[in-house]
């Protein structure tokens, strides 16, 4: 808790545009300038800028100075634009996008210095540009007063054309849509459930040809605002779009009717972005919305579109578009295997591949991406069922069988790229073999971790360029071994708690994600980049290992002392028996 050392204000007057500061009580402030957020005070402060003085009101927020202030134009319906001031009045005078550092010991200083930015943010409008409002435009539309938050499903063009919603027919609001669309939304998809009982109603999609105002603070949104709207359509698209509506209208015969319509508009930012912004009208007419001139029949309500459609949801979270075609098969959907399928997921590639046969146990749980729900499921196909809810424009296949029967099926010919996380060496290096065998060969990442959180290794071969799975193994009279492994080889170490055959590798679910991240950093690299063939691994530190009483080897020596300067391209054989003949 911060205890106040100072007179709010007395700091206000401190400042030298700030005219005049008094308190007010908040039940006199318009709802809009209310806050859910704790405040204590609210003052009317009047505020020069230049020659003009504008009429404030500035919150004091209990917790001042670790939070800043609120500040609203007293009066927005007196003002004309401005950039960073949306229809309430509300005046973003921080992007707080970037993050903020506050001193909290300097409680007029930082007061200050929100006054002063809310002068500047006013005074960049006075020479009436306003590209940022352009930019800004939804952030604008959604302080409109009742304004309705609908999910978009539809992928906005530049054409006009009829789309589909969701209303819910039980609602006080009944036919205020609730969803977008005009495509089917998958069913497997989580959020699908929320749409079963809903009812579907057309609606259209209108795009304008450049940017628009939205409706000013003294007349909000109104029938002469919306219908002024298709004067910025190209009049091609404005002439189809109005005989399209009008045909519809001469079907019903002239009747009179209770209508709602909805209509989702979207226009060009500056930056080349669409603004997307929504409106429901509704009203007893015998004609179209846009076809009626008696404005008093209509009632209209703004529509925040709030975006599902693939593109947005992709880009919005650090994916790549150009993967949507790709196909990954990844083999082993174990505790590494499950994270590498919900990594290339959340990277963007279209269509997964997950290949086991084994079942989910209760034993698995706190290394595994899936939980209880699971137990006792295969886990390929658990995993693809999970990625299918998760996620709304993915194909996930699975196939519950080991990689050898799976290969023999063919299918993994025509895949971009496979990501092998069993930790079965004998058969990673039979599939190293086989890739190679082929006329074109297929790029494959193998990975696999240590025990006792020592490390992780992943190695992309490419199957055209130096290096392969075969140019880590070395052999003894043992039998071979991985010699990049930083635990000496032929060790025992499982442990087994229930003395029953209940063997297991004892490691993390970090270490598995940090497994998994190499891998999928590698195949996308590949995918994006066509990295050739190279060979990855993370360290971590030996004390759980040596607290078990496994021996480190040479390797893990000289890997975490930092000469690592051969590890990623220079690790292959010079007589390698699988890739010599790439070199």
């Amino acid at each position: 808790m911060i205890i106040k050392t100072f007179d709010y204000k007395n700091l206000l007057l401190k400042h030298s545009k700030v005219l005049s500061a008094e308190e007010i009580d908040p039940k006199e402030l318009p709802e809009r300038m209310r806050h859910k957020s704790k405040i204590s005070r609210y003052f009317l402060i009047y505020f020069q800028i230049d020659k003009a003085t504008y009429e404030l009101v500035i919150s004091e927020p209990d917790d001042f100075p670790k939070t800043l202030p609120c500040i609203h134009l007293a009066h927005p319906e007196m003002h004309d634009f401005h950039n960073h001031v949306n229809f309430v009045g509300n005046i973003c005078y921080l992007d707080e996008g970037a993050g903020v550092f506050i001193d909290v010991k300097k409680p007029e200083a930082v007061l200050h210095k929100v006054l002063s930015m809310t002068g500047d943010t006013i005074e960049s409008s006075f020479d009436r540009n306003l590209t940022s409002l352009y930019e800004e435009f939804e952030g604008y539309w959604n302080s409109l007063p009742d304004i309705v938050e609908v999910g978009c499903f539809y992928t906005p063009g530049s054409t006009p054309e009829s789309i589909k919603a969701f209303c819910d027919p039980k609602s006080k609001k009944k036919f205020v849509p609730l969803i977008l669309y005009k495509n089917a939304i998958p069913k497997e998809y989580g959020y699908y459930k929320r749409l079963q009982r809903l009812q579907s109603m057309n609606a259209w999609y209108i795009p304008l040809s450049k940017s628009v105002l939205p409706p000013l603070p003294d007349s909000g949104l109104n029938v002469f605002y919306v219908r002024k709207l298709l004067n910025y359509i190209n009049t091609d698209l404005k002439r189809k779009l109005l005989s399209i509506l009008t045909k519809q209208k001469k079907k019903r015969k002239g009747k009179k009717e209770y209508r709602n319509e909805i209509y989702l508009f979207s226009h060009p930012r500056p930056s080349g972005k669409l603004a997307l912004f929504g409106v429901f009208a509704s009203g007893y007419s015998n004609k179209d919305f846009f076809s009626d001139s008696y404005e008093q029949s209509w009632k209209l309500l703004p529509l925040s579109i709030q975006r599902h459609y693939r593109s947005y949801m992709l880009e919005r979270g650090g994916s790549s578009l150009n993967m949507k075609d790709i196909t990954v098969a990844v083999i082993g959907c174990g505790a590494v295997g499950s994270r590498i399928s919900e990594f290339l997921a959340l990277s963007g590639v279209g269509h997964i591949m997950i290949i086991d046969y084994d079942i989910l146990k209760e034993d698995n749980i706190y290394r595994h991406v899936l939980g209880g729900e699971s137990i006792d499921i295969n886990k390929a196909k658990a995993m693809a069922d999970y990625l299918k809810r998760r996620f709304p424009y993915i194909d996930v296949y699975n196939e519950p069988a080991n990689r050898e029967s799976w290969m023999k099926g063919k299918k993994w010919k025509d895949i971009q790229l496979i990501i092998d996380a069993t930790a079965d060496f004998t058969g990673m290096r039979e599939m190293n073999k086989t890739i190679f065998a082929l006329n074109n060969p297929v790029p494959t990442v193998y990975c696999w971790l240590e025990a006792c959180s020592i490390g992780g290794h992943a190695i992309l071969v490419d199957g055209k360029s130096k290096g392969c799975f075969e140019c880590l193994l070395d052999s003894k009279e043992n039998g071979p071994y991985r010699r990049c492994d930083f635990l000496k080889p032929y060790q025992k170490i499982t442990k087994d708690l229930t003395g029953c055959g209940g063997a297991f590798t004892p490691f993390s679910s970090l270490d598995a994600i940090k497994t998994a991240t190499l891998a999928v950093e590698l195949a996308i690299e590949n995918i994006m980049n066509k990295q050739k063939s190279i060979y990855k691994y993370w360290i971590g530190e030996s004390r759980h290992s040596e607290n078990a009483g496994l021996v480190l080897s040479d390797w893990y020596k000289k890997a975490y002392d930092g000469n690592t300067d051969n590890v990623e391209t220079n690790y292959y054989k010079i007589n390698c028996p699988i890739c010599s003949c790439n070199l």
